[in-house]
């Protein structure tokens, strides 16, 4: 009991940081892993706007790959799964008009952290990749960890609308989880 508490005051502290620093609403829902779709997204969106009067401009999942799809028959296999979870967030985001984030292990070939995470490593499912309209996959060795500021790269491995398959090289504060773009 003592963790649910401070996981809930935790969270409370976080929303309440954002609400400040950024002057805007903020909600945090936890969903079961493995039980979630789409559909208790629409849920939960639909009783925000009915009781609330809200609708948030931006969606983050995390993470799509714990999701289950809508219809049961593409839940006997991961790829499957996974494939049309993508394919059902997609919808949901133009339904919803709005932004979605959301995230993925890199497949076993990418875990090793030495080479850039492209589309061959990003993720165990392949299939879910044809449904996502932007891939950027976070890339640090052990040389960047170890500069002063810490570096990361950000690898746009697919962009639907624009320049893919670049490298942006940043900074990251750990304190902060703040990333910005070295010049």
């Amino acid at each position: 009991t003592d963790q649910i508490v401070d996981k809930q005051d935790y969270i409370r502290r976080t929303v309440g940081q954002m609400q400040k620093t950024y002057k805007k609403r903020f909600l945090i829902h936890e969903m079961p892993p493995d039980e979630c779709s789409v559909n208790h997204i629409y849920a939960l969106l639909d009783s925000l706007k009915r009781t609330e009067g809200w609708k948030p401009d931006v969606l983050v999942l995390d993470y799509m790959d714990l999701m289950m799809s809508r219809n049961p028959s593409y839940n006997k296999d991961d790829y499957t799964r996974q494939k049309h979870v993508a394919n059902e967030i997609r919808g949901l985001a133009k339904n919803e008009d709005a932004l979605l984030f959301t995230a993925t292990q890199t497949n076993r070939s990418g875990a090793n952290g030495e080479e850039v995470v492209d589309l061959n490593k990003a993720a165990e499912s392949f299939g879910k990749q044809f449904s996502l309209d932007y891939i950027v996959s976070l890339n640090q060795s052990q040389s960047d960890r170890a500069q002063s500021p810490p570096r990361i790269g950000l690898y746009i491995a697919k962009n639907r609308n624009g320049p893919k398959h670049e490298m942006i090289t940043c900074e990251i504060n750990y304190d902060t989880m703040m990333v910005r773009e070295l010049l």
